[in-house]
């Protein structure tokens, strides 16, 4: 490079250097005196709005002159043409200072106290300017100046995307830049933050959630360029919009601005229509882009739960009919009076381990495809308060309430019910070790996000906890994810799926250092409706001294010996087949021989044979009185939750104690024979 070539690139460097400076003090003249133009137009005060006006134009005048370069020359130039940047701009300068000056002057009128402290800001970024422009060293060529037009068409035009509600964060280490920017977007009902500097910038980018950045160039330190390049770099970070901010009017800035991935370029001083129609362009296009990613997070948490529930449902099935011969067999020892008072504890304790073993065999039915909930008109406060308790019992965590009245009743699955506000409040307790207290409350609403309009009631669980990181937050209802040591990470995963099930939605808001709401949202029923037959404690009844004729249908055979057993004690009649086939065979027979069974138990799934589905509808086509239950460790099919559409009368789920079985089938076989009943078509 030529000497000569070297000199003109540092001249360059220079003058874009103090034209930053100088636009700077220009860039406040202007944006307060938009703002205050703005409040005395709302207000009424003509006389002050012709002023501000004036101080408006002035800066305009200024900001004008200054960006075109081909009139301006750094160092005395040959030539009337040229004058000192002091003596260019005395006229639009001194219209600045004189509306400013006057209204200091008279400072005891109180109509214009809400003005005054920033007209004294504005007084003191124009005698900035004049100081830097004394020092500059730069020239303008006058004739050509007065031509340019700064005109804009109104400071609030109609129209375009709205900006309301957007919360951005303004970089820049100029402290009244940043002010003047965060009241002009405060006054559009935005959210903005501020920040001094680029590490300070990439801090809170990566603690909170912003829609749009904007970011000026020149900064000391890291400059503007450094930061965005840090925000491109970031997986987390990289789709925020950036519009970037400059008094420079370095066009290869601005360009490599272009190519690093900012949304747009603003030059200082920043026009406010422009400001609004950028802003809004940004924020448009963010809204679509989280639309969209929020979608196609919904259907990978989805297919990934697909996935595991075709795995799930068939686990699920094989090991709640182990389960049912173990826990069965167990209960019988106890009911029957077999084992030694040393010997219980240990049948206890086995025991206890089958029922937890249960719970596992419950989060893995939540993920099986098709797994209906059994549905019932369920009181949601009692439920609330009940599972909370028992959840934080023996923690250092308090629970606190904040119920509607006459909440509505949930149409629900009461143990899936449970199991949804077991698992997030486990949850929230888990995240305040500390000790502290939990928010619970509820409310009924007609809308709800992601749903369409309706009845539901809104329940929010808060923690105050540690937060969850912006980077977790999407995959907190992946089956198997957990930060917590010797956790499944199965929790959240079932609640998501369980709300799914029912036709509602639950999602979370999280904030590193503050803590965590979920809010879910129930569907809710006005009615009770008519329920198959409902086991309580209270139900247990004696053996009747007329013995009951049971015949049962399951593949497994420790299940059929398990219930001749326990029915054969009480002295039922007994009859225990393999598959469809001979279950009806054996009905058949009965009814021939004039000795009709009272119960059938039919299993739901036979594999290779006919289950209790397509058994049933074949028996009703004969026997419309028999009373009959179905069971299933697994159902891929609305049975167990409708029993009643498809010709059963009760559901006993798979596993089961020997008191379950006994209660259902003495109710049963007390109850009237149903002579009229509807069964739903294969």
């Amino acid at each position: 490079m030529s000497i000569d070539k070297a000199q003109s690139s540092e001249s360059e460097k220079r003058l874009s250097e103090l034209l930053h400076d100088l636009r700077t003090p220009l860039n406040q003249i202007i944006g307060l005196s938009e703002m205050l133009l703005e409040i005395a137009e709302e207000k009424g005060h003509a006389d002050l709005t012709v002023g501000l006006g004036a101080v408006r134009e002035g800066g305009l005048d200024l900001a004008a002159m200054l960006q075109d370069r081909t009139i301006i020359a750094l160092g005395e130039q040959a030539g009337g043409e040229f004058w000192s940047l002091p003596d260019a701009s005395r006229s639009s300068i001194g219209r600045v200072l004189g509306f400013c000056e006057l209204i200091l002057a008279e400072p005891e009128n109180s109509r214009i106290g809400e003005y005054l402290e920033d007209i004294v800001l504005i007084c003191n970024a124009a005698r900035h300017f004049i100081s830097a422009a004394r020092g500059s060293g730069v020239f303008i060529r006058l004739h050509t100046a007065k031509h340019w037009d700064h005109t804009v068409t109104g400071t609030r035009p109609n129209g375009g995307p709205s900006i309301a509600g957007g919360k951005m964060l303004i970089v820049d280490d100029e402290s009244l830049n940043r002010e003047i920017l965060v009241r002009r977007l405060q006054r559009e009902a935005c959210r903005p933050v501020g920040a001094r500097s680029g590490p300070e910038a990439l801090e809170l980018l990566r603690r909170e959630k912003f829609d749009v950045v904007m970011l000026d160039i020149q900064m000391p330190g890291m400059n503007g360029i450094e930061v965005l390049h840090a925000l491109k770099q970031d997986p987390q970070l990289r789709h925020l919009p950036v519009i970037m901010l400059s008094a420079l009017t370095d066009v290869d800035r601005v360009a490599r601005c272009i190519e690093l991935g900012a949304e747009d370029y603003l030059p200082k001083p920043v026009n406010a229509v422009l400001l609004r129609a950028r802003l809004g362009a940004c924020l448009e296009k963010k809204r679509f882009r989280d639309h969209e990613q929020a979608q196609a997070e919904e259907l990978l948490r989805a297919s990934k739960l697909q996935s595991i529930g075709a795995l799930a449902g068939g686990l699920a099935h094989d090991f709640n009919n182990m389960l049912t011969a173990v826990l069965g067999n167990l209960s019988l020892l106890r009911y029957r009076g077999c084992v030694p008072p040393d010997a219980m504890p240990s049948v206890l304790e086995a025991e206890r381990g089958a029922v937890r073993a249960q719970e596992l065999t419950r989060y893995l039915l939540t993920f099986a495809e098709g797994g209906a909930p059994i549905r019932e008109s369920v009181p949601l406060e009692p439920q609330l308060r009940e599972t909370s308790a028992f959840v934080l019992r023996g923690s250092n965590v308090q629970c606190e309430f904040e119920l509607e009245q006459d909440l509505w009743e949930l149409h629900a699955d009461p143990n899936q019910l449970a199991q949804v506000i077991s698992n997030v409040v486990l949850n929230a307790m888990e995240a305040t070790p500390g000790g502290g207290g939990i928010q619970v409350s509820a409310e009924n609403v007609t809308s709800a996000p992601h749903l369409p309009d309706g009845d539901y009631v809104a329940i929010r669980i808060r923690d105050f906890g540690v937060g969850i990181a912006p980077d977790r937050l999407p995959r907190i209802f992946d089956p198997f994810f957990t930060t917590k040591n010797q956790a499944r990470g199965l929790g959240l995963a079932a609640a998501y799926s369980i709300m799914q099930r029912h036709g509602g939605y639950i999602g979370v808001q999280s904030t590193l250092g503050v803590g965590t709401t979920v809010i879910i949202h129930f569907p809710a029923s006005r009615t009770v409706s008519v329920q198959p037959v409902n086991i309580t404690p209270t139900a247990a009844v004696e053996a009747t001294s007329n013995g009951l004729r049971v015949l049962v249908m399951d593949d497994e055979e420790p299940i059929r010996e398990l219930v001749e057993m326990t029915l054969g004690m009480l002295r039922h009649e007994v009859v225990a087949t393999p598959d469809g086939d001979a279950f009806l065979a054996a009905h058949a027979a009965a009814q021939a021989a004039g000795r009709p069974f009272d119960v059938a138990i039919l299993d739901l799934t036979i594999p290779g044979g006919m289950g209790g589905k397509e058994a049933i509808r074949r028996l009703r086509e004969c026997d419309q009185t028999i009373r009959a239950i179905v069971s299933s460790g697994y159902s891929n099919d609305p049975v167990m939750a409708q029993c009643m559409d498809y010709g059963f009368d009760a559901v006993l789920p798979k596993p089961y104690q020997v008191k379950d079985l006994i209660l259902l089938v003495q109710q049963l076989g007390a109850s009237p024979r149903n002579t009229s009943r509807h069964v739903a078509a294969a």
